[in-house]
């Protein structure tokens, strides 16, 4: 059996190829969220008494996994590091597949930010409304910022100092500018997530020469990367 680790649409393609069968798995962050045709859905994470390592091995060893395909977020590094210790461990194939990154031009107002603090010190001087699309989880970090703080989330969540958009992509290129317009952005602050479908608001705030303030991708130390170029395209092994 695969276990495939999922929450994004290249997990839902994947998994409508796969021709083995398989457990689509996500954390079920969004309601009502997509999943692979025909697939056995597991929701919710594999902790046991806050014990993520030994619940995915009790997981994979009771339902006979064989095979890890994860292709979570490039951001989900919790369980990306966790799925790398118990592979290891269990000694069992896994693969990662990412999204290949977005790419600075050198014209691009785009600044590399290794952490919140250090974004939260790069906004420091700007004023007025500023795009966030961290996801819900962040904006906890960003609540004592001067600037007003637009949030768009999957899910609605209280901003201290702004206030939140609640909606679920994909987003045109008409939308994004619309969004531009209404709000006056004079920030995006952002994660380098990759692929095509949420590429539409770095392309705007790039016409606008709009500062973009882009949080690093944390460190993946998984040992069988398959990156996912922008067109979606991947090879199954």
């Amino acid at each position: 059996m695969i276990l495939l680790l999922g929450g994004t649409r290249d997990a839902i393609k994947i998994g409508e190829q796969l021709t083995q069968p398989y457990i689509y798995s996500i954390a079920g962050v969004t309601d009502n969220p997509a999943t692979p045709k025909n697939a056995q859905v597991r929701i919710g994470g594999f902790s046991e008494q806050n014990d993520s390592i030994n619940g995915l091995k009790n997981y994979i060893i009771k339902n006979n996994i064989t095979k890890i395909i994860n292709a979570t977020h490039p951001y989900a590094s919790n369980i990306t590091n966790t799925v790398n210790i118990v592979s290891q461990e269990l000694d069992i194939e896994t693969i990662r597949y990412i999204r290949k990154e977005w790419q600075k031009n050198n014209d691009d107002d785009w600044i590399n930010c290794k952490d919140s603090n250090e974004i939260k010190q790069k906004l420091a001087n700007i004023k007025g409304n500023v795009f966030f699309t961290l996801g819900a989880k962040s904006m906890g970090d960003y609540n004592d910022l001067n600037c007003y703080v637009i949030a768009r989330t999957v899910k609605k969540i209280p901003i201290n100092n702004g206030e939140c958009l609640v909606d679920k992509g994909p987003y045109s290129i008409n939308n994004e500018q619309l969004l531009f317009d209404k709000y006056n952005f004079q920030a995006l602050v952002c994660k380098n997530s990759g692929g095509d479908m949420n590429y539409n608001k770095i392309a705007v705030a790039i016409k606008r020469k709009i500062p973009i303030f882009m949080l690093d991708r944390p460190q993946d130390n998984s040992k069988n990367i398959l990156e996912i170029m922008p067109n979606n395209s991947f090879m199954l092994t």
